[in-house]
């Protein structure tokens, strides 16, 4: 069996996404593909110039993520026109970082993508996002490898060492790990375990996972 051309690890920031997106793609350099990697921001484009337009006229609801103020978007009066800036600013990005690398043949390994897209809206927008998620969720390649990276909730808060607001944390990680359980991805707590085992669980089982069918949101197993 082929490995898979589209391998995808989402999660909460710290749970190691980006270090075991890194072992994926040099394994699949080592076998001779081509390939690209992928990261989408929390705001794209659109949102995020327009995000920074308000505060600079004077808009005051921000929340800190990380080291930074952004704009908090709950209390904006109109969700449905900013749902619809959002979806409309990650097209763009869709195309350019995942859809045409694949076209050109890349196999493409993806640290941050549509689900963490989804989880932060769904913070953010709330059910006003609802719509445009089921449409992203149809984007997503059919044949996609997905991997959920986990961590306790005290595990994390210490890797992190950031001001993140906690109910911000928490909802992430209740918000990943449905859907996980919904698209049927390999979940894998990394809390307890090392870096190498961590590891050795995704390349051990990258080429047998099944398939992911986004247009029914459900697991297919290969036989």
């Amino acid at each position: 069996m082929n490995p898979p051309k589209v391998v995808i690890f989402f999660g909460v920031d710290g749970v190691g996404k980006t270090t075991h997106a890194a072992v994926v793609s040099e394994e699949y350099a080592k076998r001779g593909y081509r390939v690209k990697r992928c990261w989408l921001r929390a705001r794209h484009s659109l949102s995020y110039i327009i995000s920074k337009i308000l505060l600079e006229l004077g808009y005051r609801d921000t929340v800190k993520q990380g080291d930074i103020d952004i704009l908090d978007s709950r209390g904006l009066p109109d969700k449905r026109t900013w749902s619809m800036l959002e979806f409309i600013s990650v097209l763009p990005w869709i195309l350019t970082r995942m859809n045409l690398p694949l076209l050109l043949g890349y196999v493409v390994v993806a640290d941050r993508y549509l689900i963490d897209n989804i989880v932060f809206n769904r913070y953010y927008i709330g059910e006003a996002f609802t719509r445009y998620e089921r449409i992203l969720l149809r984007m997503m390649p059919r044949q996609a490898t997905l991997i959920h990276l986990d961590a306790d909730a005290d595990e994390l808060k210490r890797r992190r060492r950031q001001d993140w607001p906690e109910d911000f944390i928490n909802f992430q990680l209740q918000q990943y790990r449905d859907m996980a359980s919904e698209l049927g991805a390999l979940s894998i707590n990394t809390s307890d375990k090392t870096k190498e085992e961590v590891d050795e669980i995704i390349t051990s089982k990258i080429e047998i996972r099944g398939q992911i069918d986004t247009s029914r949101q459900r697991f297919v197993a290969d036989n």
